[in-house]
This record gives structure tokens, sequence and C-alpha cells, in this order.
């Protein structure tokens, strides 16, 4: 008997009927139950300037969706003896740098490998993802950093570069470009016809929706210019990606355990459950298991989420960031399944503020808005709830962070991992030049410089993609957050610290993906 509500489609509309706006993007949704589509409807503007509406038969990009069918083609790959997925990257990849240990095929699915992401390491290096580039230059700074965040298999970290490595695997294997293997292994079959790999936007592909980027209540075209490959680089539509999910329900059973394995989260190598399978994050809601994934570019914001035991599976594909289809999926779960599911967890009361872990150099923040306690991370603002007496957790797929409020700290764990964040309070030193400085990061080969501007502490990253800016919030003993000066209120917030050596002045600059770089100071 299916947990689905009767009237789906009023349920639906009593939470995105927003969304119904004809000036405005929006998105498109759709609803699978006991493998048949109940529900394909848009919301909103695929195109503003042409009038155009959302529509489910809309293509639009899905960015990290893309992730889960370049792993399903790695696991089809080893079930045809062809690799395995404990096989060191270094096997197919010889030129990738020596890591001290064995990163694995599995790390890289699971994103438990510790390889720096490659598209902070852009931004560190002086980029955007504006300009155009190639997956050349993303190898190569995958390539120029032989140093790990961590031990594979000990703590979770989100890096597209371990799903741009799986793309050359699968491409040497099979002599053919990734789009080739996807039409010929899934897209063909399924009949998805309106669903490729589209590395870059150029040249445009007619018909698919333009991505928004709204601000200050004005939408803009969303513009992204890396190629991201299999890490992200496909388009689809919610007509398309019912299909898949559909195919991936009726796998999901003793005839294809390929979709089991990706579904199950990967232990940690200490045994403790993480929140990430294989392509697939992994995160019950109000009682209910749940698997999927979320992917995120400038203007698009997509989510696909099965709930097995209800045999209910939502799509989602916004062509604007100012929806999170992630939280909204939640949303329509609630009213959707409402029978199968538990008592909502309370959102946690934790102090305002600025918490640091100084053993991974982490600044976190939080904050109320409208009357919420958010968990601002370096590129996520997530909710806090209670996840057990005492114990909180950001309500977001891809935090592995639990929290346990004191007065002056954060006790808890990161992944396996026991942390503490201490509570700081923002240091203005007006008139203390001792932060300025030159540093040189040879990896990146690019400098990192602290000066002081127009009253406040600046941040100019410059490297071989160019020059970001950053306006510094100074703290105690070096630490520093670093917000980006054109559009400040964005998520993407590094922690610094300076430290002192025997060589002098140590700049050290830590992300949720991409941790212990390291710049010493030069004179000139």
């Amino acid at each position: 008997m299916s947990a689905l509500v009767q009237q789906p489609e009023e349920a639906v509309d009593a939470v995105l009927a927003r969304f119904q706006r004809y000036n405005m993007p929006g998105l498109s949704v759709g609803v699978l139950s006991q493998g048949k589509v109940v529900l394909r409807k848009g919301y909103g503007l695929a195109d503003i300037a042409a009038g155009r509406p959302n529509a489910a038969d809309v293509p639009m990009r899905i960015a990290s969706l893309s992730k889960q069918f370049l792993v399903s083609i790695v696991l089809m790959l080893e079930a045809e003896g062809r690799l395995a997925v404990s096989d060191p990257i270094q096997q197919y990849l010889p030129e990738l740098p020596d890591y001290g240990v064995p990163v694995t095929l599995l790390d890289l699915m699971s994103n438990q490998s510790g390889v720096r992401d490659f598209l902070e390491l852009r931004l560190l290096s002086g980029g955007n993802f504006s300009d155009p580039a190639t997956a050349e230059e993303s190898y190569r700074l995958i390539c120029s950093t032989a140093e790990l965040n961590f031990l594979p298999g000990s703590r979770f970290a989100y890096s597209n570069s371990g799903f741009l490595l799986l793309t050359r695997v699968v491409e040497k294997l099979e002599g053919e470009a990734l789009e080739t293997v996807l039409q010929r292994r899934i897209l063909q079959p399924l009949g998805m016809t309106q669903t490729g790999l589209a590395r870059t936007d150029s040249p445009w592909i007619e018909g698919r929706a333009v991505p928004y980027v709204v601000e200050a209540g004005q939408p803009t075209q969303g513009q992204w210019s890396v190629p991201l490959d299999g890490a992200g680089g496909m388009l689809s539509t919610v007509d398309d990606l019912l299909k898949w999910a559909a195919w991936v329900r009726d796998s999901h059973g003793a005839s294809q355990p390929i979709f089991q394995r990706m579904a199950q989260a990967r232990p940690y190598a200490d045994g403790s459950p993480s929140i990430y399978g294989l392509g697939f994050t992994v995160m019950p809601y109000r009682g209910q298991p749940s698997f999927g994934h979320h992917g995120q570019l400038p203007g698009v914001f997509a989510e696909i989420a099965w709930f097995p035991q209800a045999d209910v599976t939502l799509v989602l594909i916004a062509n604007t960031t100012e929806i999170n289809p992630f939280l909204l999926g939640r949303q329509l779960a609630d009213v959707l399944i409402p029978s199968v599911l538990t008592a909502r967890l309370p959102a946690a009361d934790v102090l305002p503020g600025y918490y640091y872990n100084e053993a991974e150099n982490r600044l976190l923040q939080v904050e109320k808005r409208s009357g919420e306690v958010m968990l601002n991370s370096t590129m996520t603002r997530a909710p806090l709830e209670w996840h057990q007496p005492g114990c909180c957790r950001p309500f977001w797929p891809m935090l592995h962070y639990q929290f346990s409020p004191q007065p002056d700290c954060l006790l808890g764990s990161n992944g396996p991992n026991p942390a503490c964040w201490r509570r700081l309070t923002p240091w203005l030193p007006e008139a203390d030049a001792s932060l300025a400085g030159t540093f040189y990061q040879p990896e990146l080969n690019c400098e990192w410089r602290i000066s002081r501007q127009q009253q406040q502490w600046q941040l100019e990253l410059a490297g071989p993609f160019g020059v970001s800016r950053f306006t510094l919030l100074p703290f105690a003993d070096g630490v520093m957050l670093a917000t980006p000066a054109v559009n400040p209120d964005g998520d993407y917030r590094p922690t610094l610290r300076l430290t002192h050596t025997a060589r002098g002045r140590r700049l050290e600059i830590a992300t949720d993906r991409t941790s212990r770089l390291f710049a010493d100071e030069i004179h000139r």
C-alpha cells in the first residue's frame, strides 16, 4: 500500500504555489510512487526574457546529481572485472603525486579520500568560475598538491576532485569520452533523450532553462565556465530523472546490487557510520530511510531523494539558487508521506557567535536568521536541530558535525573524530599593522597578501588564474575569517591562521574541502 497522500498535486501546490511567479525563475518537480509518475509540474519561468515557463521537460543543469551516474558506471566496470574499487588511483593515473598512503577508487567515490577539491584550489589561486577554463587546468591543480587533507577513511570531506579523477579512469578503460559511455550504458537504454554531459555552457543548448542568481530581488544569469565532467557536468529534465529514479528503485532489490552498494553509507576506517555512500548521500528524515543527492551551481539547485520504505521518490530542479530543493524536498515529504513520518526534530537553541576548532583551523558561525538558528560553515548555511538530548547537528547532508553546546564552546565530533570549537570574539586591531604581509604558496604558485585598506583588513589571493579579494575579520591568536569582497553575504568563507615558525611567519588557509595549505612570508 502506498504511503502517498490521496491528492499529491494539491499537497505539492500548497508548498510550491509561492514560486508560481510570472516574472521570476522557479523550479520543476516530479513525484514517483510505487514506480509510477504521479506528478510532473513546473513553477515560475525557465527564461524570463522569453516568458517561457518551467516544465518537467525543460533541460537544466543538474550539477552534482551527475556523480551518481558516474559511480554507477564505475561499479558496472567492476562487475565486468575491468577494475576493483580497492585499486589505488595511481594504478590508472600514474602521473598523480605519491600521497604516502594508498588512495583507492572507493575512497574517491565515498568522499573519504582526503584529496583536495580542485574548485577550491582554483579559488585559492585567485580564480573564479566564470572565466574560461579547461579540464587540463583542473587536473594540473589536483596533481600540484601532494598533501592530503587527512588520511583516507578517517573522515568525510566532499571533493569534486575524486570524481574528476574517476571520469579519467572510466574514459581510459572504455577508450571513449564519458559523453559516449553515458549514452551507451545508461541514457539510451532508459530513453533519457534529454540528458547528457555538457562540460561547459559553450555552446549554449537551445531550450534549456536559464540559470539565475537573484541578488537584492533582481535575477541575473549565472555564469559557469569550469568543466566539471562526471563531477557535475550533466544536464537533464525532471521527466528524464524520473526514468532514472524508477530504474534505481526497481534495481535496488536483489536484481541489481550496484544500487544497494551506492545507497549504503560507507563506514569510516574505524567502523563508525558515515553520511555518504557511493555517489549518494545517506540521510534519514523523520524516521524514514532516505538516499539521493543534491547539486548546486550559480543559478542552479537540484535534488533527488528516494524514500524506499515509503516507495516515493522526489525530483526537484530549480533554475535559481534562491530556492533550496534539498530543504524544499523535505517540506514536500512532510505533506506527501505524513503517515509514515515520525515527529520533527526540534530546532536547536545554540548561543550565536563564532566557534573555532584549533586542531583543524576551522571557524564556524552560529547565527539567528528569521528566528532560525543557522550554522555557517565555509560553503554552507544550514539550520541546526537537536539530534538527541543535549546534542545538535546541522540539517545538511554534506556536514558530519555533532555538537553539545557548552557555555564557552561546542563539544562534539567531525565524523568519527572528537572535536572542540571554542567560542571566539572578533578582535579589531585598527592601529596594529602586525597582520600585514605577503606569503607565497608553492603548490599553487600564488601569493597571499594581507593589508589594511579603507579601515578594513583585506586579503588578496594572486595566482595563475587572477586575483580574488576578501575582507578579513580578525580574532585573537592570528585567526581570521575571510569573506568575499564581492557578494559579502556569500557562503564561501575560508579560515586563516597566522603563526610563527623557525623560518618566520606562516599563513594557513582551511575550508570545508581543502585544508593544510601553508604559505611562508616573503620579503622584497
